[in-house]
């Protein structure tokens, strides 16, 4: 794996968000650093406002958080995603009990070739939105009865300033 190769595309406050799957592993997230503080402003004096927020209407708060999606954020948290989806992969065709356990090491191996048509691709400003198709190289090697293919759609937002994604 070449890190590199990641870090020369994403900045470092890159951020991906991604449908939650069931059926393969994924990034454990980092813990936040620092969680917010909300304060409510309730009109009350200096004395009063003290004794309010040793009372907890100052209270830590997490941030919010859709139970479908998982983000991750960082060139390490992408590899580390992009190595599960690998080893999802390479258990393509070898039967049932494969997709339950760690993938077996493959004799060639499973790939996913991208496909993404230019005519829909909307590029404005900094931002870009496309459709995507990937395929499967490999399993049917591996015993897959046919290759997979999927269809997504995707949107990005570019640093002006270095061109990496966001």
């Amino acid at each position: 794996v070449n890190v590199a190769r990641w870090v020369a595309i994403l900045e470092d406050n890159f951020a991906f968000t991604l449908p939650k799957t069931e059926y393969r592993k994924a990034v454990t997230p980092k813990p936040p650093a620092m969680l917010r503080q909300v304060s409510v402003d309730t009109g009350m004096d200096s004395s009063a406002a003290t004794a309010a927020a040793t009372a907890n209407v100052v209270a830590p708060v997490a941030p919010v958080s859709n139970p479908l999606e998982q983000t991750l954020n960082g060139a390490s948290e992408a590899m580390e995603d992009a190595s599960h989806l690998s080893a999802l992969l390479n258990t393509l065709g070898h039967g049932k009990s494969a997709w339950g356990h760690a993938a077996p090491q493959a004799k060639t191996g499973v790939c996913l070739a991208y496909n993404c048509d230019r005519k829909k691709f909307l590029m404005d400003g900094t931002t870009a939105v496309l459709e995507w198709c990937a395929t499967t190289v490999g399993a049917v090697n591996q015993g897959a009865s046919s290759e997979l293919t999927f269809k997504g759609s995707m949107r990005s937002t570019f640093s002006p300033a270095s061109n990496k994604l966001i």
